[in-house]
């Protein structure tokens, strides 16, 4: 009876253990590249945005034209920023002689 060649079986296993444990660390080092890698984003979505900016104030620049007119921009300066010419001016004249107690509380 005749049985032929024989190999012993550690050798085969520690080649095949190799194997895998490579596979392994190569998995592993792919998992760290990603999580170390910096998203950025595309710059076509920066191009989109802008357009979509653009967009959105030419709209409001339109539909706005006739508050826009130089003479009511700078009637707007002078109101909200400046406040120049608006109002009676201070001090105010205090109607009265006499100030009651409490009467700035609400």
């Amino acid at each position: 009876m005749s049985q032929g060649k024989r190999f012993a079986t550690g050798e085969i296993d520690v080649a095949k253990h190799d194997r895998h444990a490579e596979q392994i660390a190569k998995r592993r080092a792919k998992r760290r590249e990603k999580q170390n890698r910096t998203h950025k984003i595309p710059g076509w979505v920066y191009r989109v945005l802008l357009i979509l900016i653009l967009s959105v104030v030419g709209m409001l620049l339109w539909f706005n034209r006739q508050n826009l007119a130089p003479d009511r921009v700078m009637e707007w300066v002078q109101d909200r920023v400046v406040g120049i010419g608006v109002g009676d001016g201070f001090p105010q004249p205090i109607a009265g002689t006499v100030v009651e107690p409490k009467t700035f509380f609400l």
